[in-house]
């Protein structure tokens, strides 16, 4: 229930804070120290490479990082002004309603989908499952369930940005939002697939901090410890889906770290392998952080061995833009694309940056596609900056996207690119309807001077 002690005039009032905090942090400065801090860790990181570096594949990873750092520099953002926070102000109670219904929705359908249509049974472990959604092709159902239940990892946040606006929402809304969002994590990690869990961790945190950022707070105890709490929840979700996995292979956790997928171009060192060696407990938990340490770190090894063995094949946008040829081929139009497991030595079901499937879709144009894109993931957070609130869920999902960039490209996935859809809508949702306005009209010194006196 809304609280009505908020008045009209709060509102632009608590969108001018919230946009004040989306500027803070612009996404040139996230790029930027992503990809430093991502450096500096390899560096210093306790692992070996199998293959030597070559340098061409590294020149190359690093000119591409060079135009991802300029395409969100030239998206340069707005300045504030009092049109915007005083036009239309977003009725966020509705909106994040909206959002909590599609999500409902998305998530009926998806188990429909999955244990009706496509035939997975409910006693499947994560390999019978995905067995199960390879030999039974996607179609429009399956995609459009996909969709509506990516409305699931925005639906708490929106409540929270509802919450800024109209004060506490409890009751069914509330409950069902969260339960969507756990059941929406729940039918990813039965596949036995890790990056959804890390995107809407990520997401809720940049979420979070923004927020508190709006609300003047100062990080406190309470915030490091929920933090905290977070972090060490998500690695235990990490670690519980690891072990699945090699409950079902039927190996150790430490040869897991030794013979995975990620250990043909990366290995942990040999002393800290010794050093986990006897005890199960220990063992377990130690080989646990070293495979998302590998998880972390492969990606760059895994380019550099692409750049040697693609031999000049490139699939000019179905690696990066595969939804549209999804669609396309679900519609039964012609896919004329090279199979890339058709091509010696590709190696799939690995990470290679946000760079790889650039590379596999345009060759030595990839750092230009890669400009392109990061000025374009760059464009949310630009609005949402300038006042258009409703972009923020969406500014959420690229600041992932970018933040993730160096380990694995994002939107070659449904992880990165149904939730970008679904955040995109709710942008749209929310520019065509739902808006009120703001009671009398004040000008940006005004709102501050209103905010101050309140405070």
């Amino acid at each position: 229930m809304k609280n009505s002690k908020k008045t009209l005039t709060d509102g632009a009032a608590t969108k001018w804070r919230i946009t004040k905090a989306v500027n803070a942090r612009p996404l040139v400065n996230v790029v930027f120290l992503t990809f430093s801090v991502y450096l500096l860790a390899l560096v210093f990181m306790p692992i070996k490479r199998v293959f030597p570096v070559v340098w061409e594949a590294v020149f190359f990873l690093i000119i591409t990082a060079f135009f991802a750092l300029l395409g969100s520099f030239l998206q340069k953002k707005s300045r504030l002004n009092s049109k915007n926070l005083n036009n239309r102000n977003l009725n966020w109670y509705k909106l994040s309603k909206t959002v909590t219904i599609i999500s409902f929705l998305g998530i009926i359908v998806s188990l429909i989908d999955r244990f009706f249509i496509r035939g997975v049974g409910l006693g499947f472990d994560a390999f019978e499952a995905r067995e199960a959604l390879e030999a039974s092709s996607a179609g429009i159902i399956s995609m459009i369930a996909a969709y509506m239940a990516s409305f699931s990892a925005f639906g708490v946040i929106a409540q929270w940005i509802a919450e800024e606006y109209d004060g506490r929402i409890g009751g069914v809304h509330k409950m069902l939002a969260y339960a969507n969002l756990i059941l929406y994590i729940y039918l990813s990690t039965m596949l036995g697939s890790r990056s959804l869990l890390i995107v809407v961790v990520i997401c809720h945190i940049f979420a979070r901090s923004t927020l508190r950022k709006s609300q003047d707070k100062s990080t406190d105890y309470k915030s490091i410890m929920a933090l905290i709490s977070m972090v060490i929840v998500t690695i235990a979700g990490l670690i519980y889906i690891l072990q699945q996995r090699l409950d079902l292979m039927g190996i150790s956790a430490l040869e897991s770290i030794q013979y995975s997928t990620y250990s043909f171009t990366l290995k942990v060192n040999d002393f800290l392998l010794d050093s986990i060696r006897g005890s199960e407990v220990v063992e377990s938990i130690g080989a646990a952080l070293f495979s998302m340490i590998l998880y972390v770190f492969h990606g760059v090894f895994e380019f550099i061995y692409l750049f040697q063995n693609l031999d000049g094949h490139h699939t000019y946008g179905a690696e990066t833009f595969w939804l549209p040829f999804k669609i396309w081929g679900a519609m039964g139009g012609p896919l004329n694309v090279i199979d890339l497991e058709s091509i010696s030595n590709y190696r799939s079901g690995v990470f290679t940056t946000f760079a790889g499937p650039l590379y596999v879709d345009f060759g030595l144009a990839a750092p230009l596609a890669a400009g392109i894109i990061f000025y374009l993931l760059s464009f949310p957070q630009r609005l949402a900056a300038n006042g258009k609130i409703q972009w923020i869920p969406a500014a959420l999902q690229c600041e992932t996207i970018i933040v993730l960039s160096p380990i694995l490209n994002l939107l070659q996935s449904a992880t990165g690119t149904y939730l970008l859809i679904a955040a995109v809508s709710i942008a749209v949702i929310g520019s065509l309807g739902g808006a009120r306005r703001d009671g009398q009209s004040k000008n940006l010194h005004e709102i501050k001077a209103s905010i101050l006196v309140s405070n």
